[in-house]
C-alpha cells in the first residue's frame, strides 16, 4: 500500500509519463534519480513504524463511528480523524467541536496546514490539524506561534502551548514532529528555516522515489510493455556535475532542473560506456577511479579525463540555450521558497493578461476587492463565469459600503463567509477571487 507522499509522487510522475508517450511515443527506457539514501533499514522501520501508527488511529475512529451507526466520506473521516487526536477542539481556539456538528455541518470546519506547504513541502498528517473555519481564515499563511503573536486569536500562545505539550504526553495522540510543528518560533521567512524544512522531507522524498520505481517496473512489465526502468542514485549524477563542471546558480534560473535531467540520462549513457572502460583496464571503485592491472589510481585529472573525454555530448549539454519558462519566481532568498506564483494568462480585448488573486478577502484592512469593483468589476473573472455569483458580491459591496471591507463586516454580522450562488444557499465558501492583471 503506498503512502500518501508515494501516491502524490507516483500520480505526477505518470502525468509527465503519458505526456511524454503522446508526444513522443513509448520510451525504450526510464531513468529515474534516487535521493541520496544513508541507510535501507531506516527505511524499513519508518515504513513499519508508519503502518502500524496510523492502522490504530483509523481503527479507533472507525471503532467510534460504528458506535453511531455512521459511515462517512473520505474527507470527513480525515477530519473524524483529525478530531479524535485532539480529544474533541479547535487546535486554535480551543473550543470543543460537537461531533454531531463536525458530522452534519463539515463545510464549518477545515483541514489546517501547521506549517505553510509553500514552506514545509509536507502535506502528511503531521502538518495538518482540524480547526474551525474562521480561525484558518485569521491564521493565513504563517505559523501557529507568527498567529498567536498576531492578537487575532481569543487565547494566548502560552495556553495553547500548555494544551499542546498535554496532548504530546501520548506520542499517538501528538507525534514529535507535530508538536515542533506546532511550536515553531523560528522566521520561517528565513532562508536557513526554509533550508532546514526542505532537507526534513528529502527522506520522504527517498522512499518515494524508490516506490515509484518499483511501482513503474511492475507496471509496464504487467502490460507487456518492453520499457527498461532504471535509477541512478542521486550521488553519483551530483558527482558528475561536479566532474563535467556544471555551475548550479539556483538564483539565476531554472536552467540547472533542465541540466539535472539530462545529466541523468547522460549517467545512464555512461553506464552503456563500462565496455570501453573495461577495454582500457579502468575500474570505479570507493570513489577512485584504478587502472585494473597496474593498481594505479588515476589523479583527478586522469579521472576526469577519463570520464569525460570519451562523453562527446556532454559539451552539447552544457552549451545548449535553448530553454523556456512558463513563471517567474522571487530572487530574494529571505521570501519564501515555493511563493514563486505561476502566471496563467488570458487574452482579452486583444491584450495579455495574467490572472492573479486576492487573498485574504475577509481581513479588516484589505481593500484590494473594493478597489476592484468599484472601478473595474470587469476584470474579475467571476463577473465573466459566474455572473450569479458576482451579483451575489455586489450586493453585499453595495450594502456595506460605508466599510473599507465589505466583506469583514459581512461576516462580521452574519457569521458566515460569502458562498457561491446555489439554488439552495450551501454553495462552497469563497475564500479568494481571481482577477485580470495586465502583463
Amino acid at each position: 500500500m503506498l503512502s500518501p507522499v508515494v501516491k502524490r509522487s507516483f500520480k505526477q510522475t505518470v502525468r509527465i509519463i503519458n505526456a511524454i508517450i503522446k508526444k513522443y511515443g513509448m520510451p525504450s527506457e526510464i531513468v529515474i534519480e534516487l535521493a541520496r539514501e544513508k541507510n535501507s533499514d531506516d527505511k524499513k522501520k519508518f515504513l513499519r513504524d508508519m503502518n502500524k501508527r496510523n492502522e490504530a488511529i483509523n481503527k479507533q475512529v472507525r471503532d467510534k463511528l460504528e458506535s453511531k451507526d455512521l459511515n462517512p466520506s473520505k474527507g470527513l473521516f480525515n477530519k473524524l480523524r483529525l478530531w479524535h487526536l485532539q480529544d474533541g477542539m479547535c487546535m486554535y481556539s480551543l473550543k470543543s467541536i460537537p461531533i454531531e456538528d463536525l458530522i452534519n455541518q463539515p463545510q464549518n470546519y477545515e483541514i489546517d496546514h501547521i506549517i505553510p506547504r509553500s514552506v514545509s513541502f509536507d502535506d502528511s498528517q503531521s502538518n495538518k490539524v482540524l480547526v474551525r473555519n474562521e480561525e484558518n481564515q485569521k491564521k493565513g499563511n504563517v505559523t501557529p506561534f507568527q498567529y498567536f503573536q498576531s492578537n487575532k486569536t481569543t487565547v494566548s500562545y502560552d495556553k495553547f502551548k500548555a494544551h499542546v505539550l498535554q496532548l504530546a504526553k501520548s506520542s499517538q495522540k501528538l507525534s514529535r514532529k507535530k508538536k515542533e510543528y506546532l511550536l515553531e518560533e523560528r522566521d520561517i521567512n528565513k532562508f536557513t528555516v526554509q533550508k532546514d524544512f526542505i532537507n526534513r522531507n528529502l527522506v520522504d522524498t527517498r522512499y518515494a522515489t524508490r516506490e515509484i520505481l518499483n511501482t513503474l517496473q511492475q507496471f509496464f512489465a504487467a502490460n507487456d510493455q518492453v520499457v527498461k526502468v532504471k535509477s541512478i542514485n542521486g550521488a553519483f549524477t551530483n558527482y558528475l556535475r561536479k566532474l563535467w563542471d556544471f555551475k548550479k546558480d539556483r538564483g539565476a534560473d531554472y536552467k540547472h532542473h533542465a541540466e539535472d535531467a539530462l545529466i541523468v540520462a547522460m549517467a545512464n549513457h555512461i553506464f552503456e560506456y563500462k565496455r570501453a572502460f573495461k577495454a582500457d583496464h579502468l575500474i570505479y571503485a570507493n570513489d577512485k577511479m584504478i587502472d585494473s592491472e597496474t593498481g594505479e589510481i588515476l589523479s583527478e585529472d586522469q579521472f576526469s579525463a577519463a570520464f569525460t573525454e570519451k562523453m562527446n555530448k556532454i559539451v552539447a549539454v552544457k552549451n545548449y540555450n535553448n530553454y523556456k519558462y512558463s513563471h517567474k519566481i522571487d530572487m530574494k532568498p529571505n521570501r519564501q521558497l515555493m511563493n514563486d506564483t505561476l502566471f496563467s494568462t488570458r487574452i482579452k480585448d486583444d491584450q495579455e493578461y495574467v490572472i492573479n488573486k486576492v487573498k485574504d478577502i475577509y481581513d479588516k484592512d484589505n481593500d484590494k476587492l473594493e478597489k476592484i469593483i468599484s472601478k473595474h468589476p470587469e476584470n474579475l473573472l467571476m463577473y465573466h463565469h459566474d455572473p450569479q455569483t458576482f451579483e451575489k458580491l455586489r450586493q453585499v459591496f453595495d450594502q456595506y459600503s460605508e466599510v473599507k471591507n465589505p466583506l469583514h463586516q459581512f461576516y462580521k454580522e452574519t457569521g458566515d463567509y460569502l458562498r457561491k450562488y446555489s439554488k439552495k444557499g450551501n454553495g462552497p465558501v469563497i475564500k479568494s477571487i481571481k482577477y485580470y492583471a495586465k502583463n
